[in-house]
């Protein structure tokens, strides 16, 4: 009877341990991401560390068997990282991951002048919960019957939504003009060759 009431209170102090060091990690993402503006969340951070740290120790104490108090010290450490760990996992793998909820939505899509490529351009939108994901655009050159695939672009990704204009100078030259902060591109995809001007200049 004693083995199950241990049981139930670690799994218990556990699950209070791992909660209180995500959420603190949460509002520290509020904290730094809002440029130290929200000094109130602090106090919350601090407290709620200390909560799970407390808790942990309660865990190390409970399930000590008679080893005496290095046990106890060593047990709760283990513990410590542990739980920090198992939390961190969860912060960026789900709270923070922005991969997990994405959708994609055809801007462009125009034919080059044989009729033998697609050029296309997308935006690429995401969410996460404690951090804001910003919109990206793509373009990617298929064959004519291709489908397009998940993922990004295979020529060109840039930040933001709109302002790429695309046009075919010939049959395998692709002119592409954009504007925002470039995060890949091919200067070739294919047998096709892709300028590359920004938007303004055009």
């Amino acid at each position: 009877m004693r083995d199950t009431a241990t049981l139930i209170w670690t799994v218990l102090l556990s699950a209070f341990a791992l909660g209180c060091v995500t959420f603190a990690g949460y509002s520290l993402s509020v904290l730094v991401d809002g440029r130290w503006m929200y000094a109130e969340l602090v106090a919350p951070i601090c407290g709620l560390l200390i909560a799970a740290l407390l808790a942990l120790a309660v865990i190390a104490f409970i399930n000590r068997r008679h080893r005496g108090a290095g046990a106890v010290v060593r047990l709760a450490a283990l513990l410590a990282v542990g739980c920090f760990t198992a939390a961190g996992g969860i912060f960026f793998g789900l709270i923070r991951n922005c991969g997990l909820s994405c959708g994609n939505k055809t801007e462009v899509e125009l034919r080059s002048p044989d009729g033998r490529w697609r050029a296309v351009s997308f935006s690429t939108s995401c969410v996460a919960i404690a951090r804001y994901c910003p919109p990206v655009s793509h373009v990617s050159i298929l064959a004519a019957s291709e489908e397009l695939p998940g993922g990004g672009g295979n020529a060109f990704t840039v930040v933001g939504v709109g302002g790429i204009v695309l046009q075919w100078k010939s049959d395998d030259v692709l002119s592409v003009g954009y504007h925002g902060t470039v995060l890949r591109q091919q200067k070739r995809v294919r047998d096709v060759r892709v300028d590359y001007l920004l938007i303004g200049f055009m």
